[in-house]
């Protein structure tokens, strides 16, 4: 168990280096589709509600 971690660790340091920026622009594209999708989610319940009441 700790030699797969280990070595899961070793490739990781060798691959960090080029994946890094590409991982952090699908972190960030993941996270604003996130928010747009809670935002349309809260718009939509509050154009339901203003027009239901």
């Amino acid at each position: 168990m700790y030699s797969l971690i280990l070595s899961a660790a070793e490739v990781v340091n060798i691959i960090k280096p080029e994946v890094n920026y590409e991982l952090l622009f699908y972190c960030s594209l993941a996270l604003s589709l996130v928010l747009y999708c809670i935002g349309l989610i809260v718009g939509i319940r509050a154009a339901r509600d203003s027009s239901h009441g």
